[in-house]
């Protein structure tokens, strides 16, 4: 909903773009004065960055870094809309293609955490798929493929920092359990 409102308004001539926050995407509206506003493209309403910071929770550290709740460029843009195309391939176990499509992400936005860990993620399903699932424990992996499945657990981890040093953090249960319950509760009201 907000990339059509964002296509839409461009075409019209509004001065809109695309802002993040944990796992949710924005309308960004520069009025005239030049300040930016946060549309709600899913139920139609402007927003305050404290109630979209309360409704996905963020550390001070990922919105001073950049990560979050800026207006992203039109390459960010596009950047942000190839998660949708790694979702895919990690579903489809193109974990390959998932780790080339992300870094292609990252050239045009280095502060793109979501294709940080999507690359962590897919080295995870890989060293699942060619080492823990063929040899089953570390000790019957053959010397030859050591160095390999070593080197899939270090990129592993090496994602998952390099997203934390930026200020991302690991949802908790309790808070993907609130994401669920707003999103189900906005399915009811609808």
């Amino acid at each position: 909903m907000p990339m059509l409102v964002i296509i839409l308004g461009q075409k019209l001539g509004i001065d809109l773009t695309a802002a993040s926050a944990p796992e949710h995407i924005f309308v960004m509206f520069r009025e005239g004065s030049g300040k930016w506003l946060n549309f709600e493209a899913t139920n139609g309403t402007f927003v305050s960055n404290a109630w979209i910071q309360n409704e996905a929770p963020m550390t001070q550290q990922a919105l001073a870094s950049g990560i979050y709740m800026r207006p992203l460029t039109k390459r960010e843009t596009v950047v942000l809309m190839l998660e949708t195309l790694m979702v895919f391939y990690r579903q489809h176990g193109w974990h390959e293609e998932t780790v080339a499509l992300a870094k292609l992400a990252l050239e045009h936005n280095p502060k793109d955490v979501s294709s940080m860990l999507a690359i962590g993620a897919a080295y995870g399903r890989q060293m699942e798929r060619d080492c823990v699932s063929k040899y089953g424990s570390p000790r019957n992996v053959p010397s030859d493929q050591r160095p390999y499945c070593s080197q899939l657990n270090a990129a592993v981890g090496l994602w998952q920092s390099r997203a934390e040093a930026l200020g991302w953090r690991e949802p908790t249960a309790a808070a993907n359990a609130e994401y669920q319950e707003r999103i189900d509760r906005a399915k009811a009201a609808q």
